[in-house]
């Protein structure tokens, strides 16, 4: 499957899935029960992929996506039964936070609970092209509003977050510089207990 000027693969269903494009336009492609494209759609540009372009680690909330950009602007994309649709964009932060150089970073920077309706973003201090670099403060966002709700700081560097799907959740971080586990209680932004020796290198998190 031809996929000209896009890359990427972000599953919509058993026989669907869309593509990031270099326009900042999106490519949904549609398969049959063989595998062959019967279907391609394009979505005009909905970001600046070269002024202010997307971090390629979306989280998901049923059919959304939630994408960060390298400034901060979340953009958001939904699958439903006429294709795909964007919405209006949302800062993670303010223009003074802005200006001192406020943003996510980090291998694996966003997590989210569905059912709390929270996004949880590693940030830190840096230019645009720090937008792999890991943080030290985890900021938490109302998904309905937009609004920080949220924030507290982690015991060592973080590059990757993932948060448990349970009504008492958990916040699990990892440093790929580090092979300790910490584990976090994200309602109150308490450590609470770190496990050693995981691995080399980590950078991926996965729950249940």
């Amino acid at each position: 499957i031809e996929t000209p000027g896009c890359a990427l693969v972000f599953p919509t269903g058993p026989r669907s899935f869309f593509s990031l494009c270099a326009n900042g336009g999106l490519l949904a492609i549609t398969l049959d029960d063989t595998g062959a494209a019967v279907r391609q759609e394009r979505v005009p540009p909905f970001f600046d992929a070269l002024g202010d372009p997307l971090a390629e680690k979306p989280v998901r909330v049923g059919n959304t996506w939630y994408f960060v950009s390298f400034d901060g602007q979340v953009h958001t994309v939904t699958a439903g039964p006429g294709g795909l649709t964007t919405a209006a964009r949302w800062w993670l932060t303010t223009p003074a936070e802005r200006a001192r150089g406020w943003r996510s970073g980090g291998s694996q920077q966003l997590a989210v609970h569905a059912a709390q309706n929270r996004l949880y973003a590693i940030m830190h201090q840096g230019n645009r092209d720090s937008h792999k670099d890991p943080g030290t403060d985890i900021w938490v966002y109302d998904l309905g509003s937009g609004k920080r709700v949220q924030q507290f700081k982690t015991e060592r560097l973080s590059s990757s977050i993932q948060v448990t799907s349970d009504a008492q959740p958990l916040l699990f971080s990892i440093f790929m510089g580090s092979n300790v586990l910490d584990v976090y209680d994200p309602a109150s932004g308490r450590l609470l207990r770190s496990v050693n020796e995981i691995g080399t290198t980590p950078m991926l998190l996965v729950t249940p």
